[in-house]
């Protein structure tokens, strides 16, 4: 038996059979449980007696129209034909009438004859199908598996559960119009570019001191954004009245180029009354030939002069394909490292089985990664420092060594020392699996350190059952050797763009001298190694 670095990628063709028949054993253990009862809605008075507002008969009636009509275009109308009706055929979730008969019966039902219960426990047989969609998830994300067959297999157990009245059969309907309504964005034409600006200005605001800091300039055919971070003195956190006020302030600013072009900026983002961090959009963009811009920000005394041809410094730029045998191996760190994240000290899972190992069981049967596997390895030294007993399929396997990055992630998690500034980057990384992005800045504090991005072509939110599984991810790794996690804290989505505010964890360490910043892809890795060389921002 070879390790899963020895060989040269995972059998497709194993896998995918090992999660049909793993959803067919699930779905013989769902047939022996409960059937699904929709809960009514009990209100206190006599027995029998049902309280319902208008919203709630609205709601009732737009629920038995919406399945009718689905069914009877579903019936005789032409799957190539517009519509939500259409839309819904092509999805392939109603393929049957009898797969919706129990939600059309349901729906059609009158008011006064819906089932009287106050409440309903959690269905079993849904736990049953989300092991399967657990399993699914992981072999695609591992590309085990292609996300097709992974969401036909899944998408085959409910219509089967619903069917039979198992689950809730109105998923079914909500589902297919979820899928019918997304929409998979092209990336916008034309290059982005970014330019550092790495400015803090002085202003008042509602009579106090207010500091903004302005990151970069975000270049594209039809926009420009600016990002920025302010901070003010003396408000509370929780003063919503002051929030509201700052933010109105916020819209007002504009900016001028060296042609007399003018331009009003709309304010996006968030915060409370003592901060608020986002991004200014000025549309349109500047054309080619402007060489500044002049910003004006709410209660500045002087407008903040960007040079619009001016470049980030030349950084150190690495990309390169990931060799198939290893995803699977980087899959499973990525989630050794989150449960070691969530309590290094923490006591053993009793009474239930943790998710990690039964996502490793699943890829040790698919045959995706073997008890060599060094991913496997460091599980089963993890979770021997918590104490966790494992199943039979890891209690066999030999206990590897943690990295020594792994150890200093830990030591580091709760740092308190980090060092304060900001750093305006302007990096644009070459494109990855479609990809396109451009780090605008760098932001650290005592306790915590983030980076603000945009891409390009990143792909939607999804809905249906692969919704958990996202094809990008971000890491970082500084010349001491400590490496960072990273999570998102906060982002926005439209057309194709995506503006993203990423959470490094733990803090960056105060000796560290370089950050590299890694973007994972499906495929590809790419990375960008910045100086760290703080300007104190706020």
């Amino acid at each position: 038996m070879t390790a899963g670095s020895e060989r040269a990628g995972p059998d497709r063709d194993r896998a995918e059979t090992y999660l049909r028949l793993r959803a067919e054993a699930e779905l013989r253990r769902a047939l022996t449980m409960p059937r699904f009862r929709p809960p009514g809605m009990v209100l206190p008075g006599p027995p029998g007696q049902w309280l319902m507002t208008m919203s709630d008969r609205r709601r009732m009636g737009r629920r038995r129209r919406a399945v009718s009509r689905a069914m009877q275009r579903r019936a005789g109308a032409d799957a190539t034909a517009p519509g939500p009706a259409a839309a819904l055929a092509r999805s392939g979730v109603l393929r049957a009438r009898r797969v919706l008969a129990p939600a059309i019966d349901w729906a059609a039902q009158p008011l006064h004859r819906l089932p009287r219960q106050s409440w309903q426990p959690p269905v079993p047989a849904r736990d049953c199908l989300e092991r399967v969609a657990e399993l699914a998830v992981t072999l695609a994300a591992c590309e085990a598996i292609s996300e097709e067959s992974a969401e036909e297999v899944v998408e085959g157990m409910r219509s089967a559960l619903a069917g039979r009245s198992l689950i809730d059969p109105a998923v079914l309907l909500g589902d297919a119009f979820a899928r019918a309504f997304s929409r998979v964005q092209p990336a916008p034409a034309g290059p982005v570019r970014a330019v550092p600006v790495g400015a803090t200005t002085e202003c008042e605001l509602l009579g106090r001191p207010f500091r903004i800091y302005l990151g970069a300039l975000i270049l594209e055919q039809k926009a420009a954004a600016l990002t920025m971070r302010s901070r003010v003195a003396d408000v509370a956190e929780d003063d919503p009245e002051h929030a509201h006020e700052i933010f109105q302030a916020l819209n007002t600013c504009a900016a001028v180029d060296d042609r007399g072009a003018s331009y009003r900026a709309h304010f996006s983002g968030g915060g409370t009354a003592s901060h608020f961090d986002g991004r200014f959009r000025f549309q349109p963009a500047p054309p080619a030939a402007a060489r500044w811009l002049d910003v004006t920000l709410p209660g500045a005394a002087d407008a903040v002069r960007i040079q619009l041809h001016t470049s980030a410094a030349p950084l150190p730029v690495t990309s390169g394909r990931l060799a198939p045998e290893l995803r699977a191996d980087r899959y499973l760190d990525s989630l050794i490292i989150g449960r070691l994240a969530d309590g290094w000290d923490a006591r053993p899972d009793d009474g239930h089985e943790p998710p990690i190992l039964r996502i490793a069981t699943g890829l040790l049967a698919a045959g995706v990664l073997t008890p060599g596997s060094p991913s496997v390895r460091r599980l089963v030294a993890a979770e021997a420092r918590r104490g966790q007993r494992l199943p039979d399929s890891l209690a066999t396997v030999e206990a590897g060594s943690l990295p020594e990055d792994w150890l200093h992630f830990l030591r580091d998690f709760n740092r308190t020392d980090g060092p304060t500034g900001a750093i305006a980057v302007g990096a644009t990384l070459p494109d990855l699996d479609g990809v396109s992005c451009v780090i605008t800045e760098l932001v650290s504090e005592a306790d915590r350190a983030s980076f603000q991005a945009h891409a390009c072509g990143w792909p939607e939110p999804r809905h249906g059952p692969l919704r958990d599984h996202e094809p990008f991810g971000w890491s970082a790794r500084d010349d001491l050797g400590g490496w960072y996690a990273s999570a998102e804290g906060g982002w926005s989505y439209s057309d194709g763009e995506a503006d993203m505010d990423v959470r490094l964890h733990p803090p960056i360490a105060p000796q560290a001298r370089t950050l590299q910043l890694i973007l994972t892809g499906p495929a590809s890795e790419v990375s960008v190694t910045i100086p760290l060389t703080w300007l104190e921002a706020l």
